[in-house]
């Protein structure tokens, strides 16, 4: 029986590629301004994989990355069917930790002008992730880090944005420095104690995480410089950039970010680092004698 669901399986995958070459050698022959894409419906999709969720879904997945990339050389590019391949994959594979992650940024930069409905979708399918994700005890630092970024730089809901910030930072030790880039739209968001507070969080993981006193310095350094909000820009463009592999979409990325108004903007705000009784405790502390897994970290914090 097995064996027989095995063979009806391929029998379909094969079907599926025969029909993908036919359609992409009419698409060939029909004129730029038509599209077509024959695609099951998710429900459909969840059937023909005869059980075989995954697999079909990793078939879908490639699909999508070769549609993506024919549809940003085109001249005429429109991604009318990017969202039913990512609903297709969705259904397949609820817990495809790469889907989210590129679902999270093609929305946003594929070529096309910057649209609400773009940027809604890109968050929906992070926040999916982050959600799906977490019922299974898993958290993935980058597409946190995606949340983040779209809230800020592309939706600028600072204030929304904050708790992605705050749970990369808290949650993954090299993630550190979100606390840090969240401590500085907190400020555009007004909100100045969750900024100050955003900072004294991160030095207070430092605290308990650098090897020595020097490193320790350095941080307190950063936070009481001056210039620790017109340095953000370059910290921002960097953490963004970091979170991707793709090197066409890296691209796409770095050209939105040197003419993004948000970046152009002058962070002109000098800082104002207030010293208060907790952090002059954090100072006294011997980081010799202190090291503490990240794990304890949230541990603390409640």
């Amino acid at each position: 029986m097995k064996l027989l669901f095995v063979s009806l399986f391929f029998v379909v995958l094969a079907g599926l590629v025969i029909t993908k070459q036919q359609t992409d050698q009419m698409i060939q022959e029909k004129s730029s301004k038509e599209e077509i894409q024959y695609l099951p419906t998710p429900r459909m999709a969840k059937v023909l994989a005869f059980g075989f969720d995954q697999a079909l879904a990793d078939f879908y997945w490639i699909e999508a990355i070769n549609y993506f990339g024919l549809q940003l050389t085109s001249k005429n590019k429109n991604y009318k069917y990017l969202k039913p391949y990512l609903d297709i994959i969705l259904e397949l594979d609820p817990f495809f930790t790469a889907f989210y992650d590129w679902a999270s940024t093609v929305f946003i930069y594929n070529g096309l002008p910057i649209s609400r409905s773009a940027i809604v979708n890109a968050i929906d399918f992070t926040n999916a992730g982050i959600v799906r994700l977490n019922s299974v005890g898993r958290y993935d630092p980058t597409l946190i880090r995606k949340g983040a970024f779209n809230y800020a730089l592309e939706a600028q809901a600072f204030a929304s944005s904050l708790d992605y910030f705050k749970l990369g930072g808290r949650s993954f030790r090299d993630e550190r420095d979100l606390l840090l880039v969240g401590s500085t739209y907190a400020s555009f968001a007004a909100e100045s104690e969750t900024s100050a507070d955003m900072k004294s969080e991160y030095l207070g993981y430092k605290a308990f995480e650098v090897s020595n006193r020097a490193q320790m310095q350095e941080a307190l350094q950063i936070l009481t410089s001056p210039t620790f909000n017109s340095q953000a820009a370059n910290v921002i463009q960097s953490l963004r950039l970091e979170a991707e592999k793709d090197e066409d979409v890296k691209k796409l990325i770095e050209q939105r970010l040197s003419s993004h108004p948000l970046m152009r903007r002058a962070f002109s705000q000098r800082n104002e680092f207030r010293f208060d009784e907790k952090i002059s405790n954090m100072l006294r502390v011997d980081v010799s004698q202190n090291w503490l897994p990240p794990s304890l970290h949230l541990l603390f914090q409640l």
